[in-house]
């Protein structure tokens, strides 16, 4: 009867009313922690910058770059979109919101569809840009509401993408560290830490995981909506 409501108090979010607006205070507050953390290894990385013999951190970071960048190069296929540096920013800044509530006291920011949601209206603003861009506004048109017999099933698919990549995200790090505060209130204390430490482990390859899923899928999308301009082209 007791863990009800501790229970209760972990899953939702205090919020403040501004201009008749409610905002979640915790989720703002996270969001600026995993900033500051960016920031923070942003300039503990530009310290360990080396011309001639570079560190290993150097080495370290520079081939994750590597790998985004080439794998983001052969999603597009060599068309004229440079999306390496976005993927890059993306995928750093999940990493970082997906681990951030194994720490006590705080939680994901992507455990709050808000800011799923907003990450994924971001990604589909993107798709639409660069499907625009390759296929020009009439052209756009046409082959989003045109395209027989596609219609409306190429509109549907559209709007479908943000609430999934939303939705996937939020819930499987919703339920990650549901799962992890189910552990510890309701298992005895000398033995929760077991269990606890392996959810633990799980839930940092899951973030990873996530992280990349939402990563790929954006530049896949782009990938997409250019390549049917040029095989309409």
């Amino acid at each position: 009867m007791i863990a009800v409501p501790r229970l209760q108090i972990e899953v939702t979010h205090p919020t403040v009313n501004i201009a008749g607006l409610d905002f979640n205070v915790d989720t703002i507050r996270n969001t600026l922690v995993v900033c500051a953390i960016l920031l923070i290894l942003g300039v503990i990385l530009r310290s360990q910058l080396r011309v001639g013999v570079p560190t290993q951190l150097q080495n370290a970071m520079e081939a994750i770059v590597e790998y985004i960048n080439n794998l983001t190069e052969e999603t597009l296929q060599g068309r004229n979109v440079t999306l390496g540096p976005l993927a890059i920013t993306l995928i750093t800044f999940l990493l970082v919101a997906n681990w951030l509530g194994l720490v006590p006291g705080l939680k994901s920011p992507t455990n709050d569809w808000n800011t799923t949601l907003g990450l994924a209206l971001m990604s589909f603003v993107l798709v639409q840009y660069y499907s625009i861009r390759s296929r020009h506004l009439g052209g756009y048109f046409k082959h989003l509401l045109l395209v027989p017999p596609y219609f409306p099933l190429t509109v549907i698919d559209e709007l479908a993408k943000p609430i999934t990549l939303s939705f996937r995200l939020y819930f499987n790090i919703f339920v990650g560290e549901l799962l992890l505060t189910l552990i510890i209130v309701l298992i005895p204390t000398w033995i929760s830490w077991l269990p606890g430490a392996l959810w633990t482990l799980f839930s940092l390859f899951i973030g990873a995981v996530q992280a990349f899923i939402f990563t790929v899928l954006t530049v896949s999308y782009v990938a997409i909506a250019t390549e049917v301009e040029e095989g309409h082209g």
